[in-house]
């Protein structure tokens, strides 16, 4: 019965993907219809040079629930973080870490200047707070964005600022941490528990995951849909397909667009800046500025976690601007001028290789955002799915996508 029935979806990122996947096991009849000219979505690596360069600086928590269901984490060859971070605080690096995940770094933690012992009790407490099974809890963030939360929980001014501000404004990519304590919650029980890993080839590892077992001719790239109706869409080359459901399993802004709604607020952009330098014994573990000066939130050496992104000899560093950067030869300048500030005279034999400018890399997800508040349908025949409609990440989109494939199916059933 199934077969007979056909569902049109726009956009090829991973929601668009995953909705696909679930169609398809169920035998109904489907079509990807991506402007651009490879699936992905956010989710792409370039090759440059031997170096591998994901747009915008990503990783995939190992413990996200839809993502071990949805992909093959042994055939990705993930490589992991070491928990924490190392925090550029009053001229100097200080490691600060989850000692229950890394016991040798107790004593660095504690003795670290970035919060008082108060706050480093706070911290350890909090992860029965965040637990998602601790449902009593959930009120305790409701209606508070993550800044509101931190204060209200007693969190000092000097360890919101100089840890919780630069590590989840790099996650959120907001640095006066305005996004949902709902969110937040999910996602430092999600650190708190997992590993950050990258594939050892690069974040698109996951599309080209994904999309391995969906038949090549089902695809069709570098295709706009300009509007969508009940009966189908309408393409940017005057045709018409027409549809027995339609999803759109595109970015927000674009979503609003093509159903018609009011616009939203515009998403959260990144910059994302690539150096190469030579190979030195490096660690993998997330870089913060703690110190809030400069234009850099956060580095990161994945050569040193995963020795695929980089060629021999070479190491590879992404460094991560979240404010408006306005002329990139510019700002390279200053992250130069700042990393050298970090490391010495050993900046002067990095190389510039790229910066990518992402604009719609996150959505906004504020103080009143709860997950599953948004209706998959839209209206008859015509369906959403999207990291917007759950706690945005990589694990929201997968969930999306397949949730939005099984009411597809009940209704079409």
């Amino acid at each position: 019965m199934m077969k007979e029935k056909f569902v049109a979806i726009i956009g090829g990122g991973l929601s668009g993907l995953c909705c696909a996947r679930k169609l398809h096991a169920e035998g109904c009849s489907w079509k990807i219809f991506e402007a651009d000219s490879a699936v992905g979505g956010r989710v792409k690596t370039d090759e440059l040079d031997g170096f591998l360069l994901d747009r915008g600086f990503q990783v995939l928590l190992d413990n996200y629930v839809e993502c071990r269901e949805q992909l093959n984490y042994a055939d990705m060859d993930l490589r992991a973080f070491e928990p924490g971070a190392l925090v550029r605080y009053q001229g100097r690096f200080h490691e600060f870490s989850d000692p229950l995940r890394k016991p040798s770094s107790i004593f660095r933690t504690l003795f670290a200047p970035m919060g008082s012992w108060r706050d480093k009790i706070k911290l350890s407490r909090l992860r029965r707070l965040t637990d998602p099974r601790q449902e009593s809890s959930r009120t305790q963030f409701a209606g508070l964005t993550t800044r509101e939360f931190l204060i209200k929980y007693g969190f000092s001014k000097r360890l919101i600022e100089s840890f919780f501000q630069p590590f989840f404004g790099g996650v959120f990519l907001e640095s006066d941490l305005r996004t949902s304590a709902g969110k937040f919650r999910f996602l430092f029980h999600q650190f708190g528990t997992g590993n950050a890993t990258i594939p050892n080839l690069g974040m698109g590892e996951i599309p080209r995951q994904l999309v391995k077992p969906l038949p090549p001719e089902n695809i069709c790239l570098g295709v706009k849909v300009e509007s969508v109706s009940r009966q189908g869409v309408h393409l940017a080359n005057g045709d018409d397909v027409d549809a027995d459901a339609v999803v759109v399993a595109t970015d927000q802004t674009t979503a609003v667009r093509l159903l018609g709604e009011p616009e939203v607020d515009q998403p959260h952009g990144v910059w994302c800046v690539y150096f190469a330098a030579p190979r030195d014994e490096r660690r993998p573990i997330l870089v913060l500025n703690g110190e809030g000066t400069g234009p850099i939130n956060s580095l990161c050496w994945l050569s040193a976690a995963a020795d695929g992104y980089a060629p021999e000899g070479q190491d590879l560093a992404s460094v991560t601007v979240l404010q408006d950067a306005g002329d990139s030869g510019e700002m390279v300048e200053s992250c130069l001028t700042q990393l050298q500030d970090w490391y010495g005279d050993e900046v002067t034999q990095w190389r510039h290789l790229r910066t990518y400018h992402v604009p719609n890399a996150l959505p906004k997800q504020g103080s009143t955002f709860e997950t599953g508040s948004r209706n998959i349908q839209h209206s008859s025949g015509i369906f959403r799915c999207g990291d917007y409609m759950e706690y945005a990440s990589l694990n929201g989109a997968m969930v999306s996508g397949r949730e939005c494939a099984e009411e597809v199916l009940r209704q079409l059933g």
